[in-house]
């Protein structure tokens, strides 16, 4: 059911919540982390209660999804809402307590709690808008933005957290965390003001948010089956690649750098995804092809040179990843708008440029690693939406499984590699991803011929 209906200001309210998770994803827990003076090892701990608790919330919403009474049906309709006020309870504890010091631990875990919780709310429900509100190839597109701005949040996370927490020092700069605090609560106001004012095109959807959906007979459906393994498969990928390229680049012989330098390489591979994601959100929209081609250039040539410009590289350092967004340009051409043949031809890239990276040690293998960044970009929006293809009244319920699935996949790839990396070297282990991508070609395959 898609209602024809103007979601603009609805769409710009769903990219503010996600460039506020995708920036919160580390920030605020490592400042509370520095000024509790949190062992290294407790701090990984914390974050790994970060995903267990996204895990747990998301099972909530499908137990939840799966059950009807008035209760229930009213947190559905209204739990983006929810989501939000619980996400910023949360950021507003970890602000707190990080100005402050001396967390107890009950507040430790209440925060990653409220924060973990919130912010898989979050996502469950603006994915679901997304695909409800629109046909296939927008939704496809309009996720694609979405997810590329969760990535910018992401990156400029990262180099806030390089550019103003300086480990070896004692002390916080205070400033900065009350600026981003200010200016997080203001955003997260106005886009819940914003949804709350066009929620009224909801109604539309209410009917088919409190019908009770065949409880797990979704699990019948092949295609929807075939999809959990393959956004299982995507997210651990991304996740692995991207916590093992500064190992990678620090202990293998391929670079053999410091591990300042090795971060500052990390930049390529996430600006990489939001280069994709960007330009996969036009590529998928009806623009006029000769108009579409020239904005994409545009992305191109315009978030390279930042990328470049901020880790200080010169650009002949930089002439591999150049030769990859090339590439990467002419995939984008060949898949003629077909997910199941984009699908198919970025990850086949992604599996080329791996084989390069595992097969030498020279320094295309470092750039290699990095470009596959711009070939993972647009594999999630196209599992999600091809997995969710004609679910009907189980829609939600589909949405809540395919992020449970990934945050599984997340924490097995992970684990899996590292346990690979530690047997056979961490250059060997990307073989785990290579096997991963095999599974989402054969996906692709079986959509090969979808309009």
């Amino acid at each position: 059911m898609n209602v024809k209906n103007n979601y603009g200001l609805l769409y710009v309210c769903f990219i503010s919540i996600f460039l506020i998770c995708g920036f919160l994803i580390n920030i605020f827990g490592t400042f509370l982390i520095k000024a509790n003076n949190i062992s290294d090892f407790n701090g990984e701990l914390i974050y790994s209660l970060f995903w267990v608790f996204s895990l747990l919330i998301s099972a909530a919403c499908l137990f939840i999804d799966s059950y009807r009474n008035k209760l229930l049906d009213s947190i559905k309709n209204n739990s983006l809402i929810i989501g939000l006020i619980i996400f910023y309870i949360g950021i507003s504890i970890a602000y707190i307590y990080t100005t402050k010091s001396n967390i107890p631990t009950f507040m430790l875990i209440l925060t990653i709690i409220l924060i973990g919780g919130g912010s898989a709310l979050i996502k469950i429900l603006i994915s679901f808008y997304i695909i409800e509100f629109t046909s296939a190839k927008k939704s496809n597109s309009i996720l694609n933005l979405v997810l590329g701005f969760y990535t910018i949040g992401y990156l400029v996370e990262i180099y806030l957290i390089s550019k103003h927490l300086q480990i070896e020092k004692e002390t916080l700069d205070i400033e900065i965390i009350n600026v981003l605090y200010i200016a997080i609560s203001l955003l997260i106001i106005i886009s819940s003001l914003i949804f709350i004012k066009k929620s009224k095109v909801l109604h539309s959807i209410k009917p088919y948010l409190v019908n009770k959906p065949n409880k797990f007979r979704i699990l019948y459906n092949a295609n929807f089956v075939l999809g959990l393994m393959a956004i299982f498969f995507y997210c651990g990928i991304e996740s692995s690649i991207g916590n093992n390229i500064v190992k990678l680049l620090k202990y293998s012989n391929i670079l053999n750098t410091t591990e300042e330098i090795a971060k500052k390489y990390l930049y390529f591979y996430w600006a990489g995804i939001i280069i994709g994601r960007l330009c996969g959100f036009l590529y998928l929209t009806n623009i006029i092809s000769y108009l579409k081609y020239f904005l994409l250039i545009i992305i191109y040539f315009s978030l390279i040179p930042i990328i470049i410009f901020i880790t200080g590289f010169e650009f002949k350092d930089c002439i591999y990843f150049i030769v990859i967004a090339f590439i990467n340009f002419l995939c984008f051409a060949l898949s003629k708008k077909s997910e199941g043949k984009m699908l198919c031809i970025f990850s086949l890239c992604s599996i080329i440029l791996l084989i390069i990276c595992m097969a030498n040690n020279f320094n295309i293998s470092a750039w290699a690693i990095l470009g596959t960044g711009l070939f993972n970009s647009i594999i999630f929006a196209n599992i999600f939406c091809m997995a969710t293809h004609n679910l009907g009244i189980n829609l939600l319920k589909g949405v809540t499984m395919l992020i449970i699935m990934s945050l599984v996949g997340v924490f097995v790839i992970n684990s899996i590699q590292d346990f690979f990396a530690s047997e056979v070297g961490i250059q060997k282990s990307f073989v785990i991803p290579i096997l991963s991508y095999i599974y989402i070609v054969l996906y692709g395959l079986h959509h090969i011929n979808d309009k």
